[in-house]
């Protein structure tokens, strides 16, 4: 059987883990696969990354997909659209003009749901050629305009180097790993750095608009940014460190929380479905309502809690994070791809 999974994501210089998850996904699912599957992939390339037009982008995006996939001899039994528009157009593309009888996958992450709430018939039409929808929480899925419909929620799967290590002692107070723009929180993070005490540390992993600010601020003796860490590396930090903070105003899932609590971090988090999925307050971690200044609530968390306190957060954020690995969720996507093609 032949599977491609497309995604509109891709690796370059300025976002070197765009779509990192991606990847992993695909990598998992051809390991357990052996004979029984040939997987390829596809993702927006590195001409079409360059482009600052998004018209121009996405018509290289299209263009490559056309010449590569669309007359080549392989054909796919199975198309596994990540992130539905408008990718979902190139799956569509294929069914019409390559074969009619190719089966399309779609994994929704997020803003592919929140910026349709009110889908315009054309999203609906894309959406009939799907023939199974998977959705990384059921909090995403809630917000999609159609309920009834064949569907899964899995998340995008947690790689299992990430782990406690008792033996690394904490040198740092907080970590902060994401996008560093206005969803994610950046104006919130860099004020945040810029009011931390001496006597506390944290570590921004990170690239984007406002990573020159970070960069910036890293002069100062408390504060250490990375432009970018492989998952080993992080690892790493993460053992490292106390707390992970996660500032988003909209989050579908928020893998690098898993990440953390897999290696022991408890998670201050601002409230959005991704938090409200992985953390219950108080106990694996804490959620913060939404604000525009959250720096007094963060330091007065790690100062309050005590020694006790702490460990039993850091235990039950560890344990919280089982249903999320990889190897699970590759389990469940292969699943999928047998089940669709028997119909």
């Amino acid at each position: 059987m032949n599977i491609l999974l497309l995604t509109n994501m891709g690796r370059c210089e300025e976002s070197p883990a765009s779509g990192e998850f991606v990847r992993r996904q695909f990598s998992a699912i051809q390991n357990i696969s052996s004979d029984e599957l040939n997987l390829q992939y596809f993702e927006m390339p590195p001409a079409a990354l360059a482009k600052k037009s998004t018209f121009k982008r996405y018509a290289v995006f299209f263009s490559s997909f056309v010449k590569k996939h669309l007359f080549s001899r392989t054909k796919y039994s199975v198309l596994h659209v990540h992130f539905f528009f408008p990718t979902i157009l190139l799956a569509i593309s294929y069914k019409l003009f390559r074969n009619p009888k190719v089966k399309i996958v779609t994994t929704f992450h997020g803003n592919d749901v929140y910026a349709y709430k009110h889908s315009p018939w054309w999203y609906k039409l894309c959406h009939s050629f799907v023939e199974h929808s998977i959705f990384v929480t059921a909090r995403l899925k809630q917000n999609f305009y159609k309920q009834d419909i064949k569907h899964s929620i899995l998340c995008a799967g947690l790689l299992p180097i990430f782990s406690v290590d008792a033996t690394v002692n904490k040198k740092y107070d907080y970590i902060f790993v994401g996008t560093l723009d206005k969803n994610k929180g950046a104006l919130r993070l860099k004020e945040f750095a810029q009011k931390l005490p001496e006597e506390m540390s944290i570590v921004i992993v990170g690239s984007g608009p406002y990573q020159g600010d970070f960069k910036k601020l890293s002069e100062r003796n408390n504060i250490v940014y990375h432009y970018f860490c492989d998952a080993q590396k992080l690892v790493g930090l993460y053992q490292q460190t106390k707390w992970l903070v996660n500032l988003s105003f909209n989050e579908s899932f928020g893998l690098v929380i898993s990440e953390a609590m897999a290696c022991g971090l408890p998670v201050i988090a601002t409230k959005t479905d991704g938090s409200l999925s992985q953390i219950s307050h108080q106990e694996n971690g804490f959620i913060l309502e939404q604000g525009d200044s959250l720096s007094d609530q963060l330091l007065s968390i790690n100062k309050q809690c005590t020694t006790e306190k702490y460990r039993t957060l850091s235990i039950r954020a560890q344990n919280s994070v089982e249903k999320f690995l990889l190897p699970y969720v590759a389990k469940e996507v292969k699943k999928i791809y047998f089940e669709v093609t028997r119909k």
